[in-house]
């Protein structure tokens, strides 16, 4: 469910496609709708994807974002789309998971709106505080949380984004009960984090690493049993004690052939409205994901903090 436990995807991108779709499909610019602020994990994988399938359609692919409701907003404006192939959209655990069940009436039907089409890629969560916390571990920040709860906060992207669920279930899991501040996007929150306003959040590694580097922001613990190769230097919550079982009681254990769903992850794919015949799906993945390495951006994904690719 959760970034902590699995992103089952955190980039998704979602393809509204219809049964209009022919051979020489698309004649058009396509708009990719990053349903998150401006400068968050979400847009940033969009602008990488951006270009490369743009030469890969032979059709600009325009990026929007469109933030709310932990990313429900954007991707709800791709489901209402006409099903002509020129909608899609980034999302995420919250968008197509989280908010189907944090929601008593969600826009849409995650399961019936939209059919997967491919497996993009995936990113690491990572537990930030504001630079100026007394802590400098995970045992550290838990000892002070447990200690100051009741006058912390911690932001996110969104009620039912990944940073949030990823937060709560790190909260849950070492016993303290902090406000949640939800935001519109990470990067809103990030800002808020970096100025002192906040104390802690949880994002995804592409938004976190240059504020990291900076001494802007202060890493606690990668969210994953595995170091990132985006940020090798720093220890895993798992390394620093934070038990787990079958991600059950803690947001850590991840691994690339651990049989338990994965914690802390963010998977990007693509998806297309589930009215879409299969036939057809099938070849835009095939289109996709045949020169995906060559041709999306994907050359130097450790460096930009994309840790691993989907299958397809």
């Amino acid at each position: 469910m959760a970034r902590l436990i699995r992103f089952v995807v955190v980039a998704l991108a979602v393809l509204n496609l219809g049964p209009a779709l022919s051979q020489d499909w698309p004649t058009r610019p396509v708009t990719m709708v990053a349903p998150f602020a401006a400068g968050g994990p979400a847009d940033t994988v969009a602008r990488i994807l951006a270009p490369g399938l743009s030469e890969l359609l032979g059709q600009q692919v325009i990026i929007e974002n469109m933030g709310g409701s932990g990313g429900m907003t954007g991707a709800a404006r791709v489901a209402k789309a006409a099903p002509d192939g020129y909608q899609f959209v980034l999302g995420n655990v919250g968008t197509h998971a989280a908010n189907q069940t944090f929601y008593k009436t969600p826009l849409y039907n995650a399961a019936t709106d939209f059919a997967p089409v491919m497996l993009i890629a995936q990113t690491p969560l990572v537990l930030l505080a504001r630079k100026d916390l007394p802590a400098d571990n995970l045992r550290e920040f838990i000892a002070y949380a447990k200690t100051n709860q009741t006058s912390m906060q911690f932001g996110s992207g969104g009620a039912g984004s990944a940073s949030h669920l990823a937060c709560v279930l790190l909260n849950t899991a070492v016993g303290i009960n902090v406000t949640h501040v939800p935001y519109r996007g990470a990067a809103p929150a990030m800002q808020d984090l970096i100025a002192g306003r906040i104390d802690y959040q949880c994002p995804d590694t592409p938004i976190a690493i240059a504020q990291i580097q900076s001494k802007m922001v202060k890493a606690i613990a990668i969210l994953t049993r595995n170091r990132s190769p985006s940020l090798p230097a720093q220890a895993t919550a798992h390394e620093q004690g934070l038990a787990c079982d079958g991600c059950r009681q803690a947001p850590c254990c991840h691994s690339r052939d651990h049989q338990h769903p994965r914690c802390g992850n963010a998977d990007a794919g693509d998806r297309g409205r589930s009215r879409h015949p299969r036939a057809q799906l099938a070849r835009l993945s095939t289109k996709i994901r045949r020169d995906r390495d060559r041709k999306m951006g994907w050359a130097h994904q450790s460096q930009r903090s994309l840790d691993g690719l989907g299958n397809g």
